[in-house]
């Protein structure tokens, strides 16, 4: 009749080429996806390692729950606070000596909050602390400061200006605590009255020496 087939010879001549065709197109197909799945994995390495990359941290809203301090601490654009409010940004770390005083080799632990100051154009601020269980010996020159609110049964005595600075000595049976209110920072007696009350309150319940450290973030506002 007038179709023609292929004869068993010439099929048998096709095969081996068709065989390698498809074997040519898988291969090419399992490089692809190992390569997809190398690429996958490489970011997702990068994401997880890159600090660049990862989601920044946010300064909290109204109402909502402060970030840790590790938070602040990673990320020193977010170490803004909120008007009436703030953020411990360093510590609490171990120190030696007391830099205000006569050379001395007192121990202790040392933070810094960031402030922003009420009065006049609203300006962050770093106000240092101290904390140390040895009696100190203070200067004379020190007085008690101006400010009726502070706990009772705590002692309180601020420094001539020193360095730019005035520092205030809070004295109690357990504990001395040190501040450094900048000058031009405002009046510091709500915030030494809040620095207070609030280590007091955490002091009384640590486990022990080691536990000892200061408050995450200070609510300021009256």
């Amino acid at each position: 009749m007038g179709g023609t087939t292929a004869s068993p010879a010439g099929r048998g001549r096709r095969a081996p080429a068709c065989r390698a065709r498809v074997a040519t197109a898988v291969a090419s197909t399992a490089l692809i996806i190992v390569t997809m799945l190398a690429i996958v994995t490489m970011l997702a390495i990068v994401t997880a390692c890159d600090p660049a990359v990862r989601e920044p941290a946010t300064m909290p809203g109204p109402g909502s729950t402060p970030p840790s301090p590790a938070v602040y601490m990673d990320n020193p654009a977010a170490a803004v606070p909120d008007r009436g409010r703030a953020i411990l940004v360093r510590g609490a770390e171990r120190s030696r000596g007391l830099p205000f005083l006569p050379r001395n080799l007192v121990d202790g632990l040392y933070g810094e909050y960031a402030v922003r100051t009420s009065d006049g154009e609203p300006v962050v601020v770093r106000v240092p602390v101290w904390y140390v269980t040895t009696p100190v010996a203070l200067p004379s020159g020190w007085s008690a400061p101006a400010c009726r609110t502070v706990p009772a049964g705590v002692t309180v005595l601020a420094s001539p200006a020193v360095a730019g600075q005035t520092v205030w000595c809070f004295q109690s049976a357990a504990y001395r605590l040190f501040m450094g209110w900048p000058d031009g920072a405002g009046d510091p007696c709500r915030f030494a009255t809040v620095l207070a009350q609030r280590f007091a309150y955490y002091l009384a319940y640590t486990a022990g020496p080691a536990d000892v450290s200061f408050p995450a973030v200070l609510e300021l506002a009256p």
